[in-house]
């Protein structure tokens, strides 16, 4: 009886925190505009102008005046082409003319505007073309140039970019030769006409060959006939349609409905004073957090809603424009049919609303300031954009691996659904999967708001780099602040120069990316005068130290080898794009394959991961939550999400190994022996095949798995025997 009244009181606390949290969202106007004025009103006015402002540039292609040189025409057939295309275009939806320039009026009007450029009294007014002023100006410019074609060239080069002209055209030998400036809008327009019309005469004369032989061009030129039926139906058509463009903003307006909530849910209880008060009344950081965490929510639901609705209004309108401007036709379509899509939607919406709501949150956490939290959340909403435009490229599809990628999966949903073509199994794996990541988020989410240095800033988030050096006091170890940037600063170097290393020295590009790893971490801690040996934990460890953490290794090793076999029978089709994509790149001599796969990164990668991030964390968090910190973000460095698992589950029982015995070594030991199999698979293949095959196929049989899981098992209960009782020397080094 008393734990219902318990829990009939827990729901009542949160109920009282979530209406108190809606009323501050309602008081702040700034949140009120961004849930109802931008869905409504400022998406729709964006949506206008776009559209408007492409039928003005329509409109202003169509009035132009295209100016074309031609330089030895042999009869009129082309510029008859030229004006029979003009016609049609003038007939459908464009309206422009055509002005033809002769070669030697082009010249001459180039050679006074030079010569008027060099300071002469001879002007363009100055020409008259019925004098015989003309032939001695053609002479002189002949008589000038040693190069008649360099100076000819160098003469169009200029008039295309001052767009004195916009095509040139020379006909010499039977052959045309087009000059023009693509980057010149009506340059290409105008090449776009002249190549359509020289394909049209190139028909032209075809025929008439043929036709003088006396044969059929039909029966020659087109000796099969294709008879193309599109079966898709207009639902079909404009789900695809609809598809490109509506996940993304979607996402979008999600995304900044639930900003500025997550802000003042956080953040904004820190500037107004009321967050000692709200943790002064009898509620736990739990019930609080909770509250919060709807209330954000909510708005980030509501304004998705708003912006399905005006969406659906805005897009009936667009399609009519369509159909009565250009001539589009969707067909009869019903509307109906969308239902199930839209129905289907709105769950997949509300998981990604608490999972964006979630990640918002833990972000301002961490600000002072709404002007702080708006910089954090900036690469969040960059992310979110980035990953939002996957829904653009067509070859993108949604497979297993595609579902359980947050934020892409429920843009590739929504695409897929409004094509008619998403399975139930498909829609639960995106459901489900963001569903345990917002879970995941909430729990640190929660465990955050149970501690006080998050809650009351204490200075250990603060960015070293955002001090002066001479400011900065030597020793101690880095801030999570400075271990955050280094973590993103890391990633994008590891992305973009350690990729296009690797893609152009291969294995002698990994060797440079494993120092590249290691190099930022080092400068960092140099540049802000932090104690090298603390912050990467060199110390040698004890033996018990030793023997524990090497046993308790060993049988990770055990269990992240089934754990790899596992996913890799999930994910085949990944698993072997990896496997051939590493073995591409592991190429060379035995001695340095083993020094850069096994030994640099032994080096390298823990110095940065259980050394530098580690200590960072270790400076605010709880060891759980940074060894979990530790754990995830070494799994996201090795860009695979088949390998995600093993690689976070090594990164996390490292991390575990240092926190008990203090030192980097035990850990540096254990890297350097799990890529040295990665080794001997490579350069000793029959020698393993013969003692060790299950390590030779990356699916292993059902009995192999069972074994290494109960041998990890027993061993990771032994080290953690071992390393239950930490030195007292590591304690003091803490």
């Amino acid at each position: 009886m008393e734990a219902g009244v318990n829990k009939v009181s827990n729901k009542r606390i949160i109920g009282i925190l979530f209406r108190k949290e809606i009323k501050d969202v309602l008081r702040d106007r700034k949140s009120v505009l961004m849930m109802f004025l931008v869905p409504v009103i400022i998406y729709p006015l964006i949506f206008l102008l776009s559209f408007f402002i492409m039928s003005m540039m329509q409109t202003g292609a169509g009035v132009q005046t295209y100016d074309i040189v031609l330089d030895g025409m042999p009869d009129d057939m082309l510029v008859r082409s030229i004006d029979d295309i003009q016609k049609e275009d003038n007939k459908k939806k464009t309206s422009y003319k055509i002005s033809y320039f002769d070669t030697d009026d082009f010249k001459m009007i180039n050679h006074l505007r030079d010569v008027t450029s060099d300071g002469s009294d001879v002007s363009a007014e100055a020409y008259d073309p019925d004098s015989t002023s003309k032939d001695a100006v053609m002479e002189d410019i002949d008589m000038r140039s040693e190069a008649v074609g360099k100076e000819l060239y160098d003469m169009i080069k200029a008039s295309l970019e001052e767009e004195s002209i916009d095509a040139y055209l020379s006909y010499i030998d039977g052959s045309y030769k087009l000059f023009y400036n693509s980057s010149i809008t009506n340059s290409s327009n105008a090449a776009g006409i002249i190549g359509k019309a020289v394909s049209d005469v190139k028909q032209e004369l075809v025929e008439e060959s043929l036709e003088s032989e006396g044969l059929d061009p039909s029966e020659i030129l087109n000796p099969i006939e294709l008879d193309s039926q599109d079966t898709a139906t207009s639902e079909q058509s404009l789900g695809f349609f609809l598809g490109t463009i509506i996940p993304f903003m979607l996402v979008m307006s999600l995304v900044s409905g639930v900003f500025s909530p997550a802000m003042d849910a956080t953040t904004g209880e820190k500037e107004r004073g009321t967050l000692e008060t709200l943790l002064m009344m009898p509620v736990t950081g739990t019930q609080i957090i909770i509250a919060k965490f709807f209330a954000v929510a909510l708005v980030g639901i509501v304004t998705t809603i708003l912006s399905v609705v005006s969406m659906a209004g805005l897009g009936a309108y667009v399609l009519s424009m369509a159909e009565s401007a250009v001539g589009v036709n969707f067909g009869n379509i019903s509307v109906g049919t969308f239902v199930p899509a839209i129905l289907i939607s709105l769950p997949a919406l509300v998981v990604l609303s608490l999972f964006l709501t979630s990640i918002c949150m833990c972000v301002t956490c961490f600000a002072k300031s709404n002007k702080e939290a708006s910089t954090y959340l900036s690469p969040i909403m960059i992310a979110v954009m980035l990953t939002g435009y996957l829904g653009f490229i067509p070859n993108i599809e949604l497979d297993t691996t595609m579902s359980m990628i947050p934020v892409a999966n429920v843009c590739l949903l929504i695409k897929n659904l409004l094509l008619f073509k998403a399975s139930a199994q498909t829609v639960m794996i995106v459901i489900l999967s963001t569903a345990v990541y917002t879970g995941l988020i909430i729990m640190i989410l929660g465990r955050m708001y149970r501690t006080e240095a998050v809650l009351f800033d204490e200075g250990k988030n603060a960015l070293a780099l955002l001090e002066r050096r001479s400011n900065m006091k030597p020793g101690g170890v880095p801030s999570s602040g400075d271990g955050w940037f280094i973590a993103m600063v890391g990633f994008l170097l590891l992305m973009v120069v350690g990729g296009l290393l690797q893609a152009k020295l291969g294995l002698n590009g990994v060797a440079w990316t494993q120092v590249l790893i290691i190099a930022l971490p080092v400068a960092m801690a140099v540049y802000t005068k932090k104690d090298i040996k603390k912050t990467f934990s060199i110390r040698f460890p004890s033996v018990r130290g030793w023997i524990g953490g090497l046993v308790f290794g060993i049988g990770i090793i055990s269990f992240g080898q089934a754990v790899t076999s596992v996913v890799y029978s999930l994910f085949p089709q990944e698993g072997e794009v990896v496997t051939d994509a590493l073995m591409n790149v592991l190429d060379g001599p035995a001695p340095w394959l083993w020094i850069v796969v096994a030994v640099m990164p032994a080096i390298c990668e823990e110095g940065l991961f259980r050394g530098y991030l580690m200590s960072a964390f270790m400076s605010r968090f709880k060891p759980c939550i940074s060894i979990l910190f530790v754990a995830v973000i070494f799994g996201i460095y090795h860009t695979s999400l088949v390998r995600f698992p093993a690689t976070a589950l090594l990164g996390g029982a490292f991390a575990f190994i240092l926190y008990k015995t203090g030192s980097i070594l035990p850990g540096a030991i254990l890297h350097c022996l799990n890529n040295s199999i990665a080794v001997c698979i490579i350069v000793f293949p029959e020698w393993m095949q013969a003692h060790v095959p299950f390590l030779m196929t990356d699916v292993q049989a059902t009995e192999v798995v069972l074994v290494e899981v109960g041998i990890g098992a027993v061993l990771m209960a032994i080290g953690t025997v071992i390393l239950r009782k930490r030195n007292r020397d590591v304690e003091l080094a803490r």
